[in-house]
């Protein structure tokens, strides 16, 4: 006995059929492909394209932070060079700065730059005289390699620090030989000195990213000064900016 189809049914049936109907005529993105595709072929051509630029300039961005930590390192080193010697030399009294010079490199061979030993020239010249009453052999401070182990020179000048002249309160100058509770009398006028030494030095810092890669570049070239002046009414050390530098010299 044949059952006749109920009201349901018919709608149920009458619902799927319009269903695929729809799905048919409905464009399948998925079914064809083509979009994934390209969508991946234009991220592969994009990372090809950026990547080297991002890459430059982390490289550039690393080099120069690798570049700003050196600078503050040597920095550091010299500033203990330099409070470490005008201490030594304005304490002992003598007139010879052989010793003081000793003890300024022995302290900035504490520091290291960019895990570089920091080393600094003596610059002394035995034969003192009238015009070089501080035996500084040079004026100049030659260039450091730690790397082609090159020695460096100039590195430590001693001097004085002159407050007599109204156009330049603060002046160092290595043609000067200080004294505590003593004046110099100078052309046009006279002042009180301070035992000064001024700490210099210019290092090569090889290049990270050079190394890493084996890539022939020149180093970079670090150049920093400090000046440390000794108070005579204090009795201590202290690190000063002048606004004039007298280095009678080569």
């Amino acid at each position: 006995m044949n059952r006749r189809p109920t009201t349901r049914s018919v709608r149920a049936s009458a619902a799927c059929a319009s269903l695929a109907a729809s799905n048919e005529r409905r464009p399948s993105l998925c079914r064809s492909g083509h979009a994934p595709r390209d969508r991946s072929g234009f991220s592969t051509l994009w990372l090809i394209l950026t990547l080297p630029i991002f890459l430059t300039l982390f490289a550039f961005v690393f080099e120069m932070g690798h570049m700003w930590v050196a600078r503050v390192e040597l920095e550091n080193g010299l500033e203990s060079a330099a409070l470490a010697a005008v201490r030594s030399w304005a304490e002992s009294g003598s007139s010879d700065t052989y010793l003081p010079r000793q003890v300024g490199a022995a302290y900035a061979a504490n520091n290291t730059v960019r895990s570089y030993p920091l080393v600094l020239g003596l610059n002394h010249d035995p034969a003192a005289g009238p015009d070089n009453p501080n035996q500084n052999l040079t004026c100049t401070a030659t260039v450091y390699s730690p790397v082609g182990a090159v020695s460096p020179e100039g590195n430590l000048i001693f001097g004085a620090i002159l407050t007599d002249d109204p156009n330049c309160p603060l002046t160092f100058n290595a043609g000067i030989r200080p004294s505590c509770g003593q004046s110099y009398v100078e052309i046009g006028g006279s002042g009180g000195t301070e035992y000064a030494v001024r700490a210099q030095a210019v290092m090569e810092v090889p290049s990270p990213i050079c190394r890493l890669f084996g890539l022939a570049m020149p180093a970079y070239r670090i150049t920093a000064f400090t000046i440390a002046a000794y108070s005579c009414a204090e009795r201590r050390p202290r690190l000063v900016r002048v606004d004039q530098y007298i280095c009678p010299g080569p």
